[in-house]
């Protein structure tokens, strides 16, 4: 029982960790979106 849960809590910081790395991706690209724009403009 006792090795059951702790596969549980295991996986539930596994999944914790990916909404994590996921988030910060999508911060990279709203920054990226947000940032002043330099260079040859038409």
């Amino acid at each position: 029982m006792q090795q059951k849960i702790a596969k549980h809590d295991n996986n539930i910081l596994l999944v914790f960790e990916y909404l994590k790395e996921l988030e910060q991706d999508k911060q990279q690209k709203t920054d990226q979106q947000n940032r002043n724009k330099i260079g040859f403009k038409r």
